[in-house]
């Protein structure tokens, strides 16, 4: 099967999800305010970084407009080869749904640092700021369903080689591992912290690489035809 230069394109737009991403994470270095930090914490880098903020919100907003076209001809390439299924839409509407938290957590992240000074503004700007980081972490289990639907795809169809399969195994279950630990306000295993998020943030941009490559060289393995059991007259 002849791969259309669109699926080039796909790749093309995930290496620009994975630059963006991870431009938007290590930006701020280590100034972020942890989970458990004070309010005045909190409010103080908000109010000092407002540029570093919105730039962060900017790339995510890109990022996850990426991440979309990239999901699109994921789909698309999944559909081309079990187009019976109803994986390639379980894998474009999940990847939708985490394009979608990621845009509005970057919205609301970006709007933390409009206004200071305030009493109301500042109590605002925390409960955003915690709001920002409930979304950040159960986007793992958002993110569970476009990796099982392309784990079951590449079993079923070998789209990708096998061993990406497992990849993606591994990413659905970091990412539903990581949203359990929401409730916690504190300690390694806190919202936002290098377990809980770094991890499985590295694991699926390391994944849309490899795939990305992939797609950009056209060369996913194409579908072998079965063949037809002769009828009889």
């Amino acid at each position: 099967m002849a791969e259309h230069h669109e699926l080039r394109w796909g790749g093309v737009a995930g290496f620009g999800y994975a630059l963006l991403a991870l431009i938007a994470y290590f930006l701020p270095g280590g100034a972020m305010p942890r989970v458990d930090a004070t309010a005045g914490q909190i409010v103080t880098f908000f109010s000092e970084n407002r540029a570093l903020v919105i730039t962060q919100a900017f790339l995510l907003g890109g990022a996850a407009a990426l991440l979309v076209w990239f999901g699109a001809a994921l789909a698309q390439t999944l559909r081309e080869r079990a187009a019976d299924s109803d994986l390639p839409g379980a894998l474009l509407g999940g990847v939708i749904l985490v394009a979608a938290v990621m845009f509005v957590g970057a919205a609301l992240y970006g709007s933390i640092a409009y206004r200071t000074g305030e009493l109301a503004t500042m109590i605002t700007m925390v409960g955003l700021y915690d709001v920002t980081q409930v979304l950040f972490t159960m986007i793992g289990i958002a993110a569970a369903v476009p990796f099982v639907a392309l784990a079951m795809g590449i079993h079923r169809t070998h789209m990708l080689p096998d061993w990406m399969m497992w990849f993606a195994i591994a990413c659905a279950v970091l990412g539903v591992a990581s949203a359990l630990f929401v409730s916690r306000t504190g300690g390694t295993f806190r919202p936002g912290g290098p377990v809980i998020s770094l991890i499985p943030f590295l694991a699926y941009v390391i994944f849309v690489i490899v795939a990305s490559a992939l797609m950009v060289r056209e060369h996913l393995p194409a579908m072998v035809a079965k063949p037809r059991a002769m009828g009889h007259t």
